[in-house]
């Protein structure tokens, strides 16, 4: 009669963990290439929660060493074969883009920089998303909508200068007054959503004054308090049953509770 064999015993051994894989660590790099170009600018960036459609986000100071009101959308694109993304005929990058994406992007209050990051020359391209809407109109094909980056566009501490140009170009004259500070806070998940129309209606009921205004040619609301200085929310021009995307929410809480319009909790949503 034949001998049972025992059963094998369990192996040993520490269980898997995360794996962190070259596209993890080619991401890496490119955030920090740009952190890089910017403190030689003696300006930050602010790493954001993905979830929110920007990877980081500029915060620039003025002469005297005060923080400027408005941050810098920065969104980044690393890769080891950038090959892939050249064109035979003309001298620029061919990046495929989400069209959802897209559109929150091109149609955002402050400007839009899209990087494009080549991990094996250490270099990076740019790309001002609202410009170049304006003046290539790129048809989508699909979910997916291609853009063009001019290989001339090699990202240094002259572009990082000009999106500061650029941003306070945008932002008008308003600055946050010296000495003040800001704390950082993560935009909130909204669920459920609130449409723009409910929105547009509690703002007002918290004092604020709505009016039309065109930037980078885009129709947008601008909502301005009637007694708070300074306390301005601009918003896109949408249908009124149109829910209000993640991240203009956050924005909107964001800027109402930094003036104690609102307790921690969001009354937007009853």
């Amino acid at each position: 009669m034949a001998k049972k064999s025992k059963p094998a015993a369990p192996t040993s051994g520490p269980t898997p963990g995360k794996q962190r894989t070259r596209e993890h660590v080619i991401a890496a790099l490119s955030i920090n290439f740009v952190e890089r170009l910017v403190l030689k600018c003696g300006h930050v960036v602010q790493r954001s929660d993905p979830d929110y459609g920007y990877d980081l986000r500029l915060e620039t100071f003025d002469e005297q060493g005060n923080l400027e009101a408005e941050q810098v959308p920065l969104q980044l694109k690393a890769t080891a074969r950038i090959d892939e993304y050249e064109l035979a005929r003309e001298e620029s990058f061919s990046l495929p883009l989400s069209t959802k994406d897209y559109r929150l992007w091109s149609e955002e209050v402050m400007p839009v920089f899209l990087i494009l990051y080549d991990s094996c020359f250490e270099e990076a391209y740019w790309l001002h998303i609202q410009d170049y809407d304006r003046t290539h109109k790129p048809k989508p094909a699909a979910d997916t909508v291609r853009v063009h980056i001019p290989r001339k566009q090699v990202l240094g501490v002259q572009t990082i200068r000009m999106m500061r140009s650029g941003n306070r170009k945008s932002c008008g004259p308003s600055r946050r007054p010296s000495g003040a500070t800001r704390s950082r806070r993560r935009p909130e998940k909204m669920t459920p959503a609130i449409t723009y129309g409910k929105l547009y209606e509690k703002l007002c009921e918290v004092g604020f004054s709505q009016r039309g205004l065109e930037i980078y040619g885009k129709p947008r609301y601008v909502f301005e308090h009637k007694t708070i200085p300074n306390a301005m929310i601009i918003l896109p021009e949408r249908d009124r049953d149109d829910q209000v995307e993640p991240f203009y929410m956050g924005s909107v809480l964001a800027t109402l509770k930094a003036h104690s319009l609102v307790p921690e909790c969001n009354p937007l949503l009853t």
